[in-house]
């Protein structure tokens, strides 16, 4: 499939889709050499075709960085995603997207390396916020609410005992029954998750079988509400549906890949910024009455000792 997409160019988005897939492939089966080296060779290929403010090289090089990180080779990592973080910061105009995303990347490789971050960088790596726009009125659902999930504990996709399953989990008329269902821990490191800085405990599957939380909400209407966000922190990826729709992704492969139980998240550096609020912007609620939130929550690796869904809700914004 990488080789079939790479006919469109190594810069187009199916391509790098593909090869971030093909990397987290070789991460997971501990093929450390090839995952390197396909990180290398596109980096190559990007300094030899693209000038060095061009994003497209410098998120080459930052996803060696994070493929250096992940293997342990943090002497490498640090110093080079550094000079990716400085170069980002001297674009004109100026790249905050971008910016973001090199500080996160710098924070999860110092952390990888178990140094302090300004100790092991000499940089500042507080994040730059999202620029989040005013809501209007209450939430649509508040970070108080109580959610129903699944996480399986014995590394079983539920799609063994349930076939269809991932076709059907999000749709408003699935049966929930004997799924968990409590509200998120409070505070700013609350939510779900592995319980390793204070948030819900989902419950820890053994390493290896670590994979996806699925989450259901209904939530009630009155009114018509046209401009609506997601608001959450996310550790590593999430697949999010409305009313038995997708609705968007963060830090996943990019649809047509379908949702599955070990579909892996694109990325581990959502775990260098837990913290981060992420907008996933939801489609107009034109009809009152009831609507249905779910969410596939994956991991990066299945061996992570993480895994982290914070501080949900949904709410009406103002217009731009």
């Amino acid at each position: 499939l990488f080789a079939a997409h790479a006919e469109r160019g190594p810069w187009h988005p199916a391509t790098k889709a593909l090869r971030d897939a093909l990397v987290g492939d070789y991460l997971a089966i501990r093929d450390r050499l090839k995952a390197v080296q396909l990180r290398e060779k596109t980096v190559d290929l990007a300094r030899q075709t693209l000038p060095a403010t061009d994003l497209r090289r410098l998120t080459a090089e930052q996803d060696l960085n994070l493929t250096l990180s992940a293997v342990g080779r943090h002497d490498e990592a640090i110093p080079f995603q550094k000079k990716v973080l400085a170069t980002a910061l001297s674009l004109t105009p100026s790249q905050d997207e971008f910016v973001r995303s090199a500080q996160e990347a710098l924070n999860l490789c110092t952390r990888a390396a178990g140094r302090p971050d300004d100790e092991a960088t000499g940089v500042s790596l507080t994040v730059i916020p999202p620029a989040l726009r005013p809501v209007r009125g209450a939430p649509l659902i508040a970070a108080e609410d109580a959610w129903k999930w699944l996480h399986p504990l014995d590394g079983t996709d539920p799609a063994d005992k349930f076939p269809g399953f991932h076709q059907q989990f999000f749709l408003p008329e699935f049966t929930d029954t004997g799924w968990r269902e409590d509200r998120a821990a409070p505070g700013p490191d609350g939510g779900f998750g592995y319980s390793i800085r204070g948030d819900l405990n989902l419950g820890v599957p053994p390493p290896g079988q670590r994979h996806t939380a699925y989450f259901r909400r209904h939530f009630q209407t009155t009114g018509t509400h046209q401009h609506v966000e997601l608001r959450c922190q996310h550790d590593d990826g999430i697949i999010v549906y409305l009313d038995g729709v997708e609705a968007g992704r963060s830090n996943m492969p990019a649809a047509p890949a379908a949702d599955s139980y070990r579909l892996a998240a694109t990325d581990p550096y959502t775990e260098g910024h837990y913290a981060v609020l992420r907008v996933i912007p939801l489609p107009a609620l034109t009809t009152p009455g009831e609507h249905t939130l779910a969410i596939s929550l994956h991991n990066y690796l299945p061996d992570s000792t993480d895994l982290r869904l914070g501080n949900l809700t949904v709410v009406e914004v103002e217009e731009k």
